[in-house]
């Protein structure tokens, strides 16, 4: 019942998108079917949280104050959205908490994680 709320705009900038990102309470990733989700990851990046399906690479990208809802459940994803906003004060209470050197510490720690992980699979290594 929320159709005539939602726009389909197409194709934007960049920049729009990420300044649209950076202004949003939350960020929602429905996918249900992709792999690695550069959403999350820009979310991860701009320290923004992210209210996501339960798809298994979503929960394994272990995003921080990630809020998470069962595939296809509209129900559950009503419940994740009330959750963000029942708790949006608190959660902006914490990221404000966490300065930006320490949050730079963050991203560079899982980008070199990361980066490990990638070196291994393509090596083959166990």
């Amino acid at each position: 019942g929320i159709e005539h709320l939602v726009h389909t705009v197409g194709m934007i900038p960049r920049y729009d998108q990420i300044m649209l990102m950076r202004g949003a309470s939350a960020i929602m990733q429905p996918s249900v079917f992709e792999g690695w989700s550069t959403v999350l990851e820009d979310a991860r990046a701009l320290n923004q949280r992210i209210i996501a399906t339960d798809f298994p690479v979503h929960l394994e990208q272990n995003l921080p104050g990630a809020l998470y809802f069962r595939m296809g459940d509209a129900a559950d994803c009503a419940q994740a959205i009330r959750r963000h906003f029942d708790t949006l004060l608190d959660w902006q209470r914490q990221r404000a908490a966490i300065s930006p050197d320490a949050h730079h510490q963050r991203l560079l720690a899982f980008a070199r994680n990361f980066m490990s992980i990638s070196y291994k699979a393509m090596s083959h290594e166990p």
